[in-house]
């Protein structure tokens, strides 16, 4: 299945779901989105847009979907329990621009904020959510909030590659030229077919594993993003986001992050510091779950 999506038309787009959309998804539907055609998964089965769905005296607002945000060269559907097996709701998992079963553009030009858009294309397709992201997704996630901070219920932050970035310092500058810096041996450059049915990953593009490790991210600009979702009128109760990420050392942004009072630290996990992340993942979404956020 395919949806088109414009920036700007998300409410009209989410209408349209709500009207013409199956209660079950296709196991994966792809979202075109400029020159991008995306790849959104369905990891658990469930309603596909519960907030339009409740407008018209459907599915219950128990059933709000969790999206998964993958890490840097990363995809949406991967091996293993992740933590998110438990969530109440529908569970999908998105692929990046550049990764799994989405497109690669020619030339890189990767951002988080080019994934910002990949994310805001599945919002306008599932309607509200709570997202779970891992390492870059945790990032992107956090922008997400707070671009669509009606939209994006609670976030989870989970470590994985891309979480840190590079530099904090907005004005230095990485060039990027071909080939690209070093990069796992199962990159796979634009061009090439991205993952089919078969289920084989073809490895992320080299250019985006070159560029999304020297962004810039400054922990003022990731604030920002949080800010705007805590203080969105009509927010429910609780944290905005419960972090997940290993105890040890952090990025500058996620500190930051982390020290604000809309944020659950680790401490409201109980689990120990040896967990694995799929438990931290899990006791992050459980305390996310006991709350309205579902």
């Amino acid at each position: 299945m395919r949806v088109g999506y414009r920036p700007g038309r998300l409410v009209g787009l989410v209408g349209l779901v709500g009207l013409v959309g199956p209660m079950t998804a296709p196991a994966t539907v792809r979202l075109s989105r400029h020159r991008v055609e995306l790849a959104l998964h369905r990891l658990q089965s469930g309603p596909v847009a519960p907030a339009a769905s409740e407008a018209r005296g459907g599915a219950s607002a128990d059933a709000v979907p969790l999206l998964r945000l993958h890490a840097l060269g990363g995809r949406a559907v991967e091996p293993g329990p992740l933590g998110f097996e438990a969530w109440p709701g529908p569970v999908w998992g998105l692929d990046f621009t550049g990764h799994g079963a989405s497109s690669r553009p020619v030339g890189g030009g990767y951002s988080p904020e080019l994934l910002l858009a990949d994310a805001d294309a599945a919002l306008a397709y599932l309607g509200p959510v709570v997202v779970a992201g891992w390492g870059l997704g945790a990032y992107v996630g956090l922008l997400l909030a707070g671009a669509r901070p009606s939209l994006v219920r609670a976030l989870v932050l989970a470590e994985g590659a891309g979480l840190a970035g590079a530099s904090t310092d907005a004005s230095v500058v990485h060039i990027i030229d071909h080939p690209p810096l070093p990069i796992p041996a199962n990159a796979s450059p634009a061009g090439a077919d991205p993952a089919g049915e078969s289920g084989e990953d073809p490895g992320a593009d080299p250019f985006a594993w070159a560029e999304l490790q020297v962004d810039p991210r400054p922990a003022a600009y990731a604030l920002g993003y949080l800010r705007r979702a805590a203080g969105h009128p009509g927010r429910p109760a609780g944290p905005v986001a419960v972090v997940a990420v290993d105890p040890g050392p952090q990025p500058g942004w996620l500190h930051a992050v982390e020290a604000e009072e809309s944020v659950a630290g680790r401490d409201r996990l109980g689990v120990g510091a040896g967990a694995r992340t799929a438990d931290r993942v899990a006791a992050a979404l459980a305390l996310l779950a006991g709350s309205d956020r579902r």
